[in-house]
């Protein structure tokens, strides 16, 4: 995604994407799937001592740190907000309707989620509004930078594939590459593109996430509807192994272990 002309970008993606990969990446991929990224769980490859330890890390960073930078007192609605976010993560989140199951106000909640973004526990996936017909939601979507406190299947995988989007994007800008940014798109009749990469406000990349379907979703082989004038990689990730696959028009279906190894 370095690459800012385009017939590069899909020269190079090519030759990333098709280049083999170790037999263990799929192994690894398997776990921290389960586990989530940091360290401990992941070594220790235990589900019982894995789900204490993000238990205790949830109830550390809201009970010690938050209340540490902030003069937030009601650390146990903001604990019971995080605990709302799993079932919401592939949909753009409501601000009212948190606001009126936590009994605070609008201004309220959205304070808190900026919070918990300022301890790298969420991070935010605003739709794209350039140019798509009918128009978009506003609300963004959030994700969890630890992913194993998304449910699992697709919401985990999502929101697996958006943590290392994500931190690509943040990767690529600080390496001098260009403004990468990470948005969804969204129109009023609910068709999505769950990521679109951005690259100096121009789209190069869309990415549908599927947790087994090995059919191209309509969503890329139309999304030059979605992005007249603009060429975009289209990528569907799928959570199946060995599976690599290309189409007309730079569009191609890939396993999430071969698509995520090559992310910086």
């Amino acid at each position: 995604m370095q690459e800012k002309d385009p017939t590069k970008r899909f020269r190079t993606f090519e030759q990333q994407i098709t280049h083999p990969i170790a037999a263990e990446i799929s192994e690894t991929f398997g776990y921290l799937y389960q586990y989530g990224p940091f360290p401990e769980p992941f070594l220790k490859q235990n589900e019982r001592f894995s789900r204490k330890w993000h238990q205790d890390y949830f109830s550390l960073v809201i009970r010690q740190d938050l209340k540490d930078i902030s003069k937030v007192s009601e650390l146990d609605k903001i604990e019971h907000l995080l605990f709302l976010i799993p079932s919401r993560i592939m949909s753009p989140l409501s601000m009212a309707n948190l606001a009126r199951e936590l009994e605070v106000a609008h201004t309220t909640v959205k304070g808190w989620l900026e919070q918990l973004k300022r301890l790298y526990l969420l991070f935010p996936v605003e739709p794209w509004a350039k140019k798509i017909s009918r128009g978009l939601k506003k609300e963004k979507k959030w994700y969890f930078l630890d992913w194993y406190y998304a449910p699992e299947r697709a919401a985990r995988l999502e929101n697996m594939v958006a943590t290392y989007l994500y931190r690509a994007c943040l990767a690529l800008t600080d390496m001098g590459y260009g403004k990468y940014q990470l948005f969804y798109a969204r129109t009023l009749e609910k068709k999505e593109i769950d990521f679109v990469v951005a690259l100096d406000n121009q789209p190069i990349l869309a990415l549908e996430v599927k947790t087994g379907d090995a059919q191209l979703s309509a969503a890329l082989k139309t999304r030059q509807k979605w992005f007249p004038g603009w060429p975009t990689l289209g990528i569907q990730v799928v959570d199946k192994r060995k599976v690599l696959q290309k189409y007309s028009k730079d569009t191609w279906i890939v396993s999430a272990e071969r698509f995520l190894s090559i992310l910086p």
